[in-house]
């Protein structure tokens, strides 16, 4: 049967167990015969057989892995593609970056003046609690969401990372301030403020870098273009020019 070999551009890796966790979706794809996945450079290198699987196919088994990859027909060229996801996910980190600012910040003011006596005995009312409510809310299921998708997918694969962590964290100030809310006889303080930080001063970190893995993959991407594509052997004092690859 014949072979393909297809390079897609990934979206959403963090780390290198992110790389290793595709690869092993990757390989339980029926026809996948072999995936490499290049966590500096973005890119997932799969060796299937079109008469088995597609590419769609294996678009879906990263995707159910929780993250994100590019057709490449759908642009010119593999580098547009790159570049495209590159440019996608960096608006949406920053999209989501400013809406957790736009609510967190003025939550984490309300909530630091209440808890130093400094804006008065106003804040202390019920209202002002389920107010702390609601600029929390879209932090934590806007900005936080994609923590979400990937914990749970995570765990789907039998595997944990940096997503499951963040979305248990935020999850337990969040809820367990919303259960005071409804359950006064738990407590009277609300921590709606720390998911709302958390999830910020997160996303922050994934905005920049996005933005680095950027710069620093289009620079390892030259210098692998820099090796050498062919190589020049003599045969019975003849020269010949044959591929490396």
């Amino acid at each position: 049967m014949v072979e393909q070999k297809i390079t897609l551009p990934v979206i959403g890796m963090t780390c290198a167990n992110c790389a290793m966790n595709i690869e092993k979706s990757l390989k339980k794809v029926h026809g996948v015969k072999n995936a490499n996945v290049n966590f500096a450079a973005e890119q997932a290198l799969v060796e299937y057989i079109p008469s088995i699987t597609s590419i769609n196919d294996i678009i879906s088994a990263i995707t159910k892995a929780g993250y994100g990859a590019i057709h490449p027909d759908d642009l010119i060229d593999v580098e547009d593609a790159e570049q495209a996801a590159r440019k996608a996910e960096i608006k949406s980190q920053t999209r989501k970056f400013a809406v957790g600012v736009l609510f967190a910040l003025p939550l984490f003011l309300l909530s630091m003046g209440r808890d130093f006596n400094l804006i008065g005995m106003w804040s202390h009312q019920t209202w002002v609690n389920w107010l702390f409510l609601s600029l929390a809310t879209p932090v934590q299921f806007y900005t936080g969401w994609d923590f979400y998708t990937g914990a749970f997918k995570s765990l789907k694969n039998r595997s944990a990372n940096m997503d499951v962590l963040v979305a248990m964290g935020s999850s337990v100030a969040y809820f367990y301030s919303f259960a005071i809310l409804i359950f006064h006889s738990l407590g009277g303080h609300v921590y709606f403020e720390t998911s709302a930080v958390i999830i910020t001063l997160i996303k922050l970190g994934k905005m920049i870098e996005s933005r680095t893995k950027g710069r620093t993959g289009g620079a390892i991407r030259k210098l692998i273009g820099l090796q050498p594509k062919t190589a020049t052997i003599i045969e019975k004092g003849v020269e010949k020019e044959v591929p490396l690859s």
